[in-house]
């Protein structure tokens, strides 16, 4: 079994301006895959590579111990990926690993400021971001929210949007999953941008799809893949 960590983007080893500051172009043999004797799998791989590896973070998973479990955000929508959220945060425990996600109570909420503030602050602090996106853009950040409800080709950042870029800025390692029939439609609304008479069957918002555009256009930290199924985010994680 070959012992490289699996095809990401760069990443850049305890921040830029860490003692480990050395930038690794995949396919990089991660000393702990010759150790073990194996291919590390991408969260593994993933983690290692955040600004939190110099606190041994991963050991916990891998060898015991009293070391803090890396943290993995998981960040959607909830109502209609509720089924999705629920299966990844039990594949995570599998791993050994910490899930993060609003609805388990696992965000240290400040009661001075607003909810969704507590939630990018998390975002920024995890790990690894795993953004998971489906046809529903989510409610607006409160720190523009509006009082009216939006019609569909109406722009606006939703918490969602604002925890993954919390997470960007950060350089938390991001990993990204679309749904499948949602990133077909994007190739639809590729060819009719400005184009605001045509009805999409699998999206809610148009924001959907320029969130999309912003994933694609970051030059690293992109690593995406479309699911079907849940199942098919855990073969690729794995």
């Amino acid at each position: 079994m070959p012992l490289a960590a699996p095809g990401l983007p760069e990443w850049r080893l305890c921040g830029s301006d860490g003692p480990l500051a050395q930038a690794y172009t995949m396919p990089y043999i991660h000393p702990l895959a010759l150790f073990l004797g194996r291919s590390l799998t991408t969260l593994e791989t993933l983690a290692l590579l955040t600004k939190n590896f110099c606190t041994n973070r991963i050991a916990h998973s891998i060898f015991g111990g009293n070391m803090a479990k890396p943290r993995i955000f998981i960040s959607s929508t909830y109502y209609d990926l509720r089924h999705v959220r629920a299966s990844l945060e039990t594949f995570v425990h599998s791993l050994g690993y910490e899930p993060i996600l609003s609805e388990k109570g696992d965000i240290a909420y400040t009661p001075d400021i607003p909810l969704d503030e507590s939630c990018y602050r998390e975002a920024a602090g995890s790990d690894v971001f795993v953004l998971i996106i489906g046809g529903r853009y989510g409610s607006e950040r409160s720190a523009s929210r509006a009082t009216l409800p939006h019609n569909f080709f109406e722009l606006y950042d939703s918490i969602t949007k604002e925890e993954y870029k919390s997470a960007l800025v950060n350089n938390v390692p991001v990993y990204i999953a679309i749904d499948a029939q949602v990133y077909a439609e994007y190739q639809t609304y590729l060819k009719n941008k400005g184009n605001n008479t045509i009805t999409y069957a699998h999206v809610e918002s148009i924001n959907i799809f320029t969130l999309i555009d912003d994933i694609l256009s970051q030059r690293r930290n992109n690593a995406m893949n479309t699911f079907s199924r849940y199942t098919k985010i855990e073969d690729w994680v794995t």
